[in-house]
């Protein structure tokens, strides 16, 4: 008597569980993978800020380190005209503006000086060893972040353009772009501008001067968004420490 093998498939149940297994395994190596690429991202990005942060620390430092009181002809007298080349005594000019700015609830300030850090992008020297310096931020096209600007003009151009809104980017992705001032008490102060009456008054051009800044960059932290990232530094004026 021969007996009949029967063919048995697969039950619905048994069918539903493979999935269900196949389905908690996909999920688990998906997981792993986007979150490897996620750590990957964010490092490359942390990275990339790290750069960022570090070029305008080194611009801006590089800049102050530079800082210069120029000589010029003193004012006219009443009923004067203006003072021809060489003529009467000249006078230390000093030339350092910061104004403590905001856009919306972000710290944006701005800073000018004169400098002997002028750069030249043509190739071509034109002259001129001393610039008029100046950072300002402004809102970047998308209204997510801020840029910091960087301005560099001729300090002995007649008539030259003061305008800061036209610099180029040295860095983006900002949150805050934030300057103080400690004065000679030691006092930290938001604004500082050396071309007011009491400023000029001052015997010693160099105390026109601050003796330090403290530079604050925040950058948005894609990790811990209520974290941003912080660089800091402090620099202190070589005019003031010249004997």
């Amino acid at each position: 008597m021969c007996s009949k093998v029967k063919n048995r498939g697969f039950t619905l149940l048994e069918i539903l569980m493979a999935i269900a297994i196949f389905a908690i395994v996909l999920s688990t190596i998906f997981g792993a993978y986007t979150s490897t690429f996620r750590v990957t991202r964010i490092a490359e990005s942390q990275g990339d800020i790290y750069r960022k942060a570090r070029i305008a620390m080194e611009r801006i430092i590089e800049d102050l380190a530079a800082i210069q009181v120029s000589a010029a002809p003193p004012p006219p007298a009443a009923g004067q005209g203006q003072p021809t080349a060489g003529s009467g005594q000249k006078t230390p000019v000093v030339e350092f503006v910061g104004e403590d700015e905001q856009i919306g609830s972000r710290a944006a300030d701005k800073l000018r000086f004169t400098s002997g850090a002028h750069l030249v992008f043509s190739g071509r020297k034109d002259g001129f060893t001393t610039a008029v310096i100046s950072y300002t931020v402004k809102e970047d096209d998308r209204g997510t972040g801020l840029l910091l600007l960087r301005a560099d003009r001729p300090a002995l151009v007649e008539n030259r353009d003061d305008r800061d809104d036209d610099g180029l980017v040295l860095c983006d992705g900002l949150l805050a772009v934030d300057f103080t001032y400690r004065d000679d008490d030691g006092a930290m102060v938001d604004n500082w501008d050396s071309t007011t009456s009491d400023m000029q008054q001052r015997p010693v051009p160099a105390t026109r001067l601050p003796a330090m800044i403290s530079i604050r960059l925040a950058f948005n932290n894609e990790a811990e968004p209520e974290q941003p990232l912080l660089f800091m530094t402090n620099v202190l004026i070589p005019v003031r420490q010249a004997p």
